[in-house]
């Protein structure tokens, strides 16, 4: 089986961009015909930080969830390592940090028992326990 072609040589750019380009039609300053000008999608073209931008934030669309996913990641691991060390270092100045960072897990963990369980926990747990209850105003979810 026979691979398509994909060299940069082979790849048309300037009708790549008349297929997405808003109005279907190239930009007033690419110029194919004059080499000085050079080509759509090589440096020396005006309109490559362009075609780059857009091919950026096409793939940031397509892969959104994984980058956020990365970047909390990342922003966690580099917390967590904050955390410790406060915490080695002198546990009196870092009890602030570690109070807050209770009541956020705490928030954390709230909204993650809500979002997957909360429906459960409500028709399971609080509706039997009936509409007037004290126990039933106070634990709404």
């Amino acid at each position: 089986m026979e691979h398509p072609d994909i060299s940069p040589s082979s790849i048309n750019l300037n009708e790549f961009y008349k297929e997405h380009h808003h109005n279907g039609s190239i930009p007033h300053h690419s110029n194919d015909h004059d080499p000085e000008k050079g080509v759509l999608g090589r440096r020396d073209h005006p309109g490559w930080l362009h075609h780059f931008q857009s091919r950026a934030l096409q793939f940031a669309d397509v892969h959104e969830r994984t980058i956020k996913r990365a970047a909390a990641a990342v922003f966690a691991v580099l917390y967590l390592g904050y955390f410790v060390t406060a915490v080695v270092l002198d546990f009196h100045r870092a009890l602030a940090l570690v109070v807050i960072t209770a009541f956020v897990f705490c928030l954390l963990t709230y909204n993650l028992i809500k979002t997957y369980f909360g429906v459960t926990i409500e028709e399971k747990f609080l509706k039997p326990l009936g509409e007037s209850s004290v126990v039933n105003l106070t634990l709404r979810w």
